[in-house]
């Protein structure tokens, strides 16, 4: 239970009523900003990230980007300068964007049914055989 009092303390207030983790990254950061009355545009400025960027994490929305995992760093960045625990913030947002199906048993490899070895056999012994006869019908000449 303590770990939990910590996370709810470390990770931000609940303005809205609800449970902790309930919430999304998103909502945690928009809430300890706007609890330190700052503007997306203020905290782009002091972290270097760039504003569209920290309203993709606030808004939950990553379409706008190929790889959501881009977006870690500033995860962590934005968390650290709010005052809010980057791990957890962090480790949290993996399991947002990288659902438990991605990582399901992997698929097995199809392995393609071989020929017996006994045409293999067969087939090096007629090849051998040609150019066998094709040498001797060339030594004849």
């Amino acid at each position: 239970m303590l770990s939990n009092d910590v996370d709810h303390k470390q990770t931000g207030g609940d303005a809205d009523g609800q449970p902790e983790k309930l919430r999304s990254v998103g909502a945690i950061l928009r809430s300890a900003r706007e609890s330190r009355e700052l503007t997306i545009g203020e905290v782009a400025q002091r972290i270097r990230i760039p504003a569209r960027y920290l309203t993709m994490l606030e808004s939950n929305d990553y379409g706008a980007i190929a790889d959501e995992l881009y977006l870690l760093p500033f995860v962590r960045s934005y968390a650290d300068f709010l005052g809010l625990q980057a791990s957890v913030l962090s480790g949290r947002f993996l399991r947002a964007i990288q659902p438990l199906e991605r990582f399901g048993d992997p698929v097995p490899e199809v392995i393609e049914d071989r020929e017996p070895l006994t045409s293999r056999w067969f087939t090096t012994a007629a090849v051998m055989l040609f150019v066998a006869l094709a040498i001797y019908l060339v030594g004849l000449k």
